[in-house]
């Protein structure tokens, strides 16, 4: 049975290649038109983020989260959009949570 330590080298050597390969193989198969491997910059992407948070497109601003979670945590910050406060404990809950 390999070590731990041994799975996740291989892993990142797996990571590795397929990262590397990714963009010649998705050109040999689509040519230049490679929408889901485009990269898009945080001016663009803050622009378009501007925009559907004033629309308030719920479901691109979900997707784009999923997409690239660092990117839409960094531009919403820009953008000075927060998560709401936590709601306050019930004393319901509270009183569970003692027990």
């Amino acid at each position: 049975m390999p070590k731990q330590h041994e799975l996740l080298d291989m892993q990142q050597e797996i990571t590795q290649e397929v990262n590397g390969d990714a963009p010649i193989l998705a050109k040999s198969l689509f040519g230049d038109k490679m929408p889901d491997m485009g990269t898009t910059s945080d001016t663009e992407a803050l622009d378009m983020m501007r925009q559907k948070f004033t629309e308030g497109d719920r479901a691109w601003l979900v997707n784009e989260a999923h997409r690239d979670p660092d990117q839409f945590m960094r531009l919403s910050k820009q953008l000075g959009v927060v998560a709401p406060p936590a709601p306050p404990a019930s004393p319901m809950g509270a009183a569970i949570q003692s027990q």
